[in-house]
This record gives structure tokens, C-alpha cells and sequence, in this order.
């Protein structure tokens, strides 16, 4: 590890600013290895029973759940603690990474053992842990909101991409808190145990392909040299979103097509599957790209920059 670390060149002036990168990089390296960690967790799952189940969150409710349910708190945080490119990145990662501990606390529900013929729910053993660690997310995520509300407002972020981000995660937090409620016989509490992993997971897919589509039209880091012209990462990045999003729709045609059938494939897995590791292919390119200067620059596509704006070499605030 230390001759890796002594490997890696960076650009950022004083040694403070160096160190900076360096964990800043080491941080989005730790995203790779939380998708990895689940890709790992599945693959000696699935070759110990030889059962593909139908989508990655029904591990859940396999051996593999520490490691799901870990692995998506820590992307959560990862996605909103790391800085994108000031604008609709940025604003999509927070959201996203808000959305993964949802994901990963509300379980998909299962026929069985649900004690209504033909109905779908979380068996009763889970119930507990779900309301815990729902209970314990809302209190960390108000912690959260103060805390952003503070900084865009002493840091001076007073784009319109920073304040739009806070009023859709203050909105998305109140919905969910009332969605949720405040005792196990909240009229909604059914409800939201049935669909909130649903409503999270979706938004969560989609934010992230946003995040690789704005990378496709906003980098201009330059990636090779063909004949004395530079190729950037644009068309890289675009050829990802669009395999993502292609993955999406057909995955969509397919799950209705066979939805009816008596064993029907593994199409959400399949989907899910895909989309995590063409977003993790896309999250190793841009940490390669931003490998020497850090959080990447504001693009075209950023809202205005705050009053006082940071000079070039100075670091970006974090989140």
C-alpha cells in the first residue's frame, strides 16, 4: 500500500493540498471496493446454493446481508461526502447517496412466510431491525440537513444546484418521515414497508446514470492522443450512460413480458447486475481522471459560482 501511495503524483501544490487529493481519491477508491465487496458476496453465494435469486436486494435475506446492507450504507455516505462537479452532479450524488440506506434497510417484501395467501411482505423476524434502523436514519438525516443548511449558508453555495438539492432532500425527508410515521400503527406504516424500497432503489438507479450522463457531455480531460488529436472521456463516459440506460428499458420490456411467467429469469438481477458494474466501470475511469487535481471543476452546466468563489488551486468544501 505504501509503495502505491508513493506512486500516485498529484498536482495540488503544498503537501497539505497533496494529502488532500490523495484522500480524496482513497475515498472514491472505497466505493469501488464496497461494489466489489457485494459483486464478491453474491458470486460465493450464488456458486454455494446454485440458485440465482431474482433480484440483488432478495439477498437480503440470505447470508449475504451484512455485506448488502453494509456495502450500501457506506456507498450512501461516500456518494454524499464526495465532491462532484459543482452543478447537477453534485446534487444527483447527494440525493443518491441518500437514497442508498433506504435501500438497504427496507428489505424487498417475500411471499413466504407472509400470512396472507397471494400477498407479498417482510416477515415479521425483520419487522424490528427495519423500524430501528428507519428510526435511527431519520435522526442522523435531520442531523444532516441542519448541518448542510449551515454550510451552504456560511460557505457562501448559494448556486441554484446547492439550494434546489436542499429543498428536494429536506422535501424527500419529510415525505418519507410521514410515509414512515411514529408508531407501529401509523396508518401509513404498511404501506411504506411494502413500496419504500422500491421508491428508494428506483430514484437511487436513475440518479446515478444522470451522474455518468453529465460526465459525458461536461469533461474535458483529455483520455488518449490519436493523430496529434486529443480524445477526452466524453465519448467514454456517454457509450456507459447510454449501456445504462439501455440496460433500464430493456430490462423493463423483459420484466413485463415474463412477469406472469411461473419461473420467470432473473431479469432484475440481471438489471441491477449491470447498471452497478458499468457505474463502478465509470467511477474507476473518473477517479483515474481526477487521480492528480482532486474534485473535479465546475462545468458549463454548474449554476452560477457563489459570491466569493474559491481560487483554482484552493480545496473545494466537502459534500
Amino acid at each position: 500500500m505504501g509503495a502505491q501511495r508513493a506512486s500516485l503524483h498529484t498536482e495540488a501544490g503544498p503537501s497539505s493540498d497533496a494529502h488532500l487529493v490523495k484522500t480524496y481519491i482513497y475515498l472514491r477508491v472505497s466505493l469501488i471496493a464496497a461494489v466489489l465487496l457485494v459483486f464478491a458476496a453474491l458470486v460465493f453465494e450464488t456458486f454455494g446454493t446454485g440458485e440465482l435469486l431474482n433480484s440483488i436486494s432478495a439477498y437480503y435475506y440470505t447470508p449475504v446481508r451484512s455485506v448488502f446492507v453494509g456495502a450500501l450504507v457506506g456507498m450512501g455516505f461516500a456518494l454524499i461526502v464526495l465532491v462532484g462537479r459543482p452543478g447537477p452532479e453534485d446534487a444527483a450524488l447527494n440525493l443518491a447517496g441518500m437514497l442508498a440506506p433506504v435501500v438497504a434497510f427496507v428489505p424487498t417484501p417475500v411471499p413466504e412466510p407472509c400470512p396472507i395467501e397471494g400477498e407479498r411482505c417482510i416477515p415479521e423476524a425483520y419487522l424490528p431491525g427495519v423500524v430501528n434502523n428507519m428510526a435511527a436514519l431519520f435522526a442522523v438525516g435531520f442531523l444532516a440537513l441542519v448541518f448542510t443548511a449551515l454550510s451552504i449558508r456560511r460557505l457562501q453555495r448559494g448556486d441554484r444546484w446547492s439550494l434546489w438539492g436542499f429543498v428536494v432532500a429536506a422535501v424527500v425527508w419529510l415525505g418519507a418521515l410521514l410515509w414512515f410515521g411514529f408508531t407501529d400503527d401509523w396508518p401509513l406504516r404498511a404501506s411504506f414497508l411494502s413500496f419504500a424500497h422500491y421508491g428508494a432503489a428506483v430514484p437511487m438507479f436513475v440518479l446515478i446514470i444522470v451522474v455518468v450522463f453529465v460526465n459525458g457531455f461536461s469533461t474535458e480531460t483529455p483520455l488518449v492522443t490519436i493523430r496529434d488529436r486529443e480524445v477526452t472521456y466524453r465519448p467514454v463516459y456517454q457509450a456507459i450512460a447510454w449501456v445504462m440506460a439501455a440496460t433500464v428499458a430493456v430490462g423493463l420490456v423483459a420484466w413485463f413480458m415474463t412477469r406472469t411467467d411461473e419461473r420467470p429469469p432473473p431479469v432484475i438481477f440481471w438489471v441491477e447486475a449491470t447498471v452497478l458494474l458499468f457505474f463502478g466501470i465509470f467511477w474507476g475511469l473518473q477517479t483515474w481522471e481526477l487521480r492528480r487535481q482532486g474534485p473535479p471543476p465546475a462545468s458549463d452546466a454548474a449554476a452560477a459560482p457563489a459570491p466569493a468563489p474559491a481560487s483554482r488551486g484552493s480545496s473545494q468544501p466537502v459534500g
